[in-house]
């Protein structure tokens, strides 16, 4: 399932998917285990859909994304999904320093390098 699958989901849903996944993991495991599990890149994908999942959580949780809302059927699937969906806000920190004391710190180092 990809990461836009399940921003599609209500909280109630998504809550109710990842629950499903923890336990189809847990059954994954036990199969593996016992050395009848045939697929074994089938645990490997369920813990990516359970990380998507918890990222799509805490996501929400964050603000950065928030659950979708369903205004009318005759919007495609898509459609409904890109319209929920907010860019990721980015804030650069910038850190000024002084010219003087850079140099001076790097003076203080070198003399106690060569003492």
């Amino acid at each position: 399932m990809k990461a836009l699958e399940f921003r599609t989901l209500s909280d109630a849903e998504l809550a109710k998917k990842l629950k499903d996944l923890k336990a189809e993991l847990f059954n994954l495991r036990f199969t593996n285990a016992t050395g009848s599990l045939q697929n074994t890149m089938a645990i490997d994908k369920c813990k990516k859909d359970i990380a998507k999942a918890n990222t799509v959580i805490r996501e929400r949780e964050l603000g950065i994304s928030k659950a979708p809302v369903v205004k009318s059927s005759t919007k495609s699937k898509a459609e409904k999904t890109t319209e929920n969906i907010e860019p990721k806000k980015t804030t650069k920190v910038v850190k000024k320093v002084d010219e003087k004391k850079s140099t001076k710190q790097k003076k203080e180092k070198a003399e106690k390098i060569v003492v």
